[in-house]
């Protein structure tokens, strides 16, 4: 039989797990947190950096993250408060045209993944604006192209990647809501190159 104490002991533990949620708002079975201090140190490549630093973005700063609830305006955050841009920052290796986030790069799609913490960390760093500004050039401008306008993953023919798409659609994304200089369809899989009123 259960008695009252321990209905009431219930019902504060779960008041308890409400009231303190902090950025990880789902309780899986295992420490969160754990895993991903393991995993910061894995990344080796510009993709892996990019895919990390969204991790951590989306995880502890969710409000902030293209998924967000408030994206946009593309807000100007203290890279030392926030934990994905601290840990982006030092990786990167400037370059220039898709490479501006990882010289030498032979990928096109791979630095663009590093282009949402660029474009964060580009509100406050020159260096950083100026890069993800070149990524966005090299993509709309350097790439291969396919007959619809898909951007080519790699840039000696043009390919096609599922992963470019989650490595460069956010970037897209936030560069237009800052300058204006991008059209983009989902939908029909195709980019509309506007032109450029300002850059970031």
């Amino acid at each position: 039989m259960v008695s009252n104490t321990d209905i009431l002991a219930a019902i504060g533990a779960v008041t308890l797990s409400i009231t303190n949620l902090g950025p990880y708002t789902y309780a899986p079975s295992y420490n969160i947190s754990v895993v991903f201090n393991a995993t910061k140190s894995l990344p080796s490549h510009s993709w892996e950096y990019g895919t990390f630093t969204e991790a951590l973005l989306e995880m502890h700063n969710p409000e902030v993250s293209v998924f967000g609830d408030s994206p946009f305006p593309v807000p100007t955050l203290n890279r030392s408060n926030v934990r994905a841009l601290a840990y982006l920052a030092p990786v990167v290796k400037f370059g220039s045209s898709y490479s501006a986030l990882d010289n030498g790069n032979e990928a096109v799609g791979d630095p663009a993944s590093m282009g949402v913490g660029a474009v964060l960390l580009g509100k406050t760093d020159p260096a950083f604006a100026k890069a993800a500004n070149q990524t966005v050039e090299g993509l709309l401008k350097d790439a291969p192209r396919f007959w619809n306008g898909a951007i080519s993953h790699r840039p000696e023919q043009p390919e096609l990647w599922y992963g470019s798409s989650f490595r460069h659609n956010r970037l897209l994304t936030l560069i237009s809501s800052l300058t204006g200089l991008i059209s983009y369809t989902w939908f029909h899989h195709s980019l509309h190159i506007m032109p450029p009123t300002k850059k970031i």
